[in-house]
């Protein structure tokens, strides 16, 4: 159970949450109980567009780069990896410590190295850019 305060104006209130349930919170406010439905915002909706087919004769699909971020905040440790070098699913790029663990940010297509984003030593935060990974 949770139990808060909250000052309203000059009045004075405390919330206990006793339960959660699907979308119905149990709680206790200044004493009484009360049975409280959560309203969630509705969900987009998604729209599914089919991936165009080539034929043989077609032409191939342009690279496409795009910057990978990190998934996780800490301190690069080491970076593999260099702009222009050939990768394949699975390659470790950088070594990034995070909660005084190292991991291994690896591809996960294989492609080639456009840019490397960081430098050993750097802070970063989760989602900051890593390296430019170019594509097929």
């Amino acid at each position: 159970m949770k139990t808060f305060k909250f000052s309203i104006d000059t009045n004075k209130y405390e919330v206990s949450v006793n339960s959660v349930e699907k979308d119905i919170v149990n709680l206790t406010l200044n004493g009484k109980n009360y049975a409280v439905a959560i309203e969630r915002e509705k969900e987009e909706e998604t729209t599914i567009v089919p991936l165009k087919t080539f034929s043989k004769d077609s032409a191939p699909a342009a690279p496409k780069s795009q910057a990978v971020p990190s998934p996780l905040p800490g301190t690069i440790l080491k970076v593999v990896a260099k702009a222009g070098q050939t990768v394949k699913r699975g390659d470790t790029i950088v070594v990034l410590e995070s909660m005084k663990m190292e991991n291994n940010i690896m591809t996960e297509k294989a492609g080639v190295i456009k840019a490397i984003l960081v430098e050993t030593g750097q802070n970063i935060m989760q989602g900051d850019p890593l390296f430019e990974l170019e594509t097929v």
